[in-house]
Parts: C-alpha cells; sequence; structure tokens
C-alpha cells in the first residue's frame, strides 16, 4: 500500500475538520514542522508551543507503526481478523495487536449512541441452545441418554 495515501486516509478519519491543536485550535497550517524524521507523518510545532502529531489520538498516540500497517490493523478489527491471524500476517507481537484491538474496541463502544429502540415489538430469529451438558453422566438409569443416529452394527458402511 501506498505510504503517502495511507496517511492521508488515516488522517480524513482521525481529523475530519484538520488538524488542530488541542489548547488554541489553530490550525496546523499556520504552524512550523518541527521533525520530518518519520515522513509523511510529520510533527508540527504550533503558536502555543506544543508539539502536534496527526496519530495523537487515543488509540495511536506514541505508536511507531507505519501507516500501511495501521491500515491493514484497523481493516483486520473490521472484518472481524482473528489477532493471531494478524499478528501473523503482519509480522508483529499478537499482544500488542491486542492491546490495539481492545483500544479501538473500547473506542468504538464510548463513540456509539445508546439509545433505546422506538419499537416495543422485537424480532428474533434462529438461535442455537445447548440442550445439556455434554460428558457429564446421567442421574436417572431408568432415564439413560439417547444413542446417536447410525452407530448400530453395519450402519454407515
Amino acid at each position: 500500500m501506498d505510504v503517502q495515501k495511507c496517511y492521508g486516509f488515516l488522517c480524513t478519519i482521525l481529523h475530519s475538520q484538520g488538524l488542530k491543536c488541542p489548547k488554541c485550535q489553530c490550525s496546523v497550517q499556520d504552524s512550523k514542522i518541527h521533525r520530518r524524521d518519520r515522513a509523511p507523518v510529520l510533527i508540527y510545532e504550533v503558536k502555543t508551543g506544543i508539539f502536534i502529531t496527526s496519530l495523537q489520538k487515543e488509540v495511536w498516540q506514541g505508536t511507531h507503526l507505519k501507516c500501511p500497517i495501521i491500515i491493514r490493523i484497523l481493516q483486520g478489527v473490521a472484518q472481524g481478523v482473528s489477532t493471531l491471524h494478524l499478528s501473523q500476517e503482519l509480522v508483529r507481537d499478537r499482544k500488542h495487536l491486542l492491546k490495539c484491538h481492545h483500544k479501538l474496541q473500547n473506542f468504538v463502544n464510548e463513540a456509539s449512541i445508546r439509545i433505546p429502540l422506538p419499537d416495543t415489538v422485537s424480532e428474533v430469529d434462529e438461535m442455537y441452545q445447548n440442550a445439556g451438558e455434554k460428558g457429564v453422566k446421567p442421574t436417572d438409569p431408568n432415564d439413560p441418554p439417547r444413542r446417536r443416529g447410525n452407530k448400530t452394527r453395519g450402519h454407515g458402511t
């Protein structure tokens, strides 16, 4: 993936109104670039003397991951890919990715709207229900467990 395009996509997700100073709300276009060593992620020095970067939100603050890897993590979380699979694909530590995954889930839970549904009636589809504990011996000797199908001699051969 193109690093510059991934960075632009992350900026639009994290800063929909543009990157601004958390104190004075001034735009970064009015400030100077402090460091370029992690290009395309730039570190700006705003008028109030604060250093800000586009990856300053709660989830990605202080990360050293490159933009394409962050995009792939976001894509994996959105698609429901397991953390183990992502860690093997990206050659990263599974525990670190799991922490990022949990931070993202908490961020989404906090941002979600929690209002009750206006309807008093709900529709429910199928549900799987376990009909007892498997492997537990029955207590009533007169009521043995059922024999599973095709277990009799000569069937299924």
